[in-house]
């Protein structure tokens, strides 16, 4: 009978240890999950209009080109710029990544600059970019600023940036579409506009 009790004993250690474990898990998952949704982009839930634009494949040699071109210079000019940004067009969505592979919209604005040479400041997110530089209006901006959005419209932490393109549009990094162009126009963010920054 005390075989069967440290038996029973034996079970029921294992099972509240197991269970102790299959919370621990859980928890850690959440808090993760709910980590990278609220400091990510906050792009999920857009209404996005397909952009017109295809990818462009960009060979090292061309790649020099621009940054040689543009290296040195204190003005950005659309072309260059648009150069850049259709490489990456297409391209998909990665928290944290910064390469064709995968970027998330800090990444691609990092990447981007790094391209143009304007490599000055380091990889960080949507938020603290946003200290980078100095404010512009926008009926002052111009192709190459950087424009930011707040999750929760007018207020809130910033979690998005994007790059004016000077045409009414501007490329960011969507959580479902990847890179692409969006018209300054939309509605979604209209609401959530935090501001422009001129970095360069």
């Amino acid at each position: 009978m005390s075989d069967i009790n440290l038996i029973h004993k034996d079970i029921n250690k294992f099972v509240t240890w197991m269970s102790i474990f299959f919370y621990k898990t859980v928890w850690l998952f959440v808090s993760i999950f709910l980590f990278s949704f609220l400091n990510g982009c906050i792009t999920s839930q857009v209404r996005y209009t397909r952009p017109s634009y295809k990818r462009k494949s960009v060979s090292s040699a061309q790649e020099r080109h621009v940054e040689q071109t543009v290296t040195g210079s204190r003005s950005l000019e659309k072309s260059e710029l648009r150069h850049i940004v259709d490489s990456y067009l297409g391209a998909p969505y990665k928290y944290g990544g910064t390469t064709e592979k995968g970027m998330d919209c800090s990444g691609f604005v990092w990447r981007v600059f790094q391209r143009l040479g304007r490599n000055s400041f380091k990889r960080v997110s949507s938020a603290r970019m946003r200290k980078l530089g100095k404010p512009v209006s926008m009926r002052n901006a111009k192709a190459g600023d950087l424009i930011f959005f707040r999750k929760w419209g007018r207020v809130g932490k910033v979690n998005h940036v994007g790059i004016l393109m000077g045409d009414g549009t501007f490329a960011h990094a969507s959580s479902k579409k990847g890179i692409i162009y969006t018209s300054l126009d939309d509605e979604y963010f209209k609401k959530r506009f935090a501001g422009i920054r001129r970095i360069y």
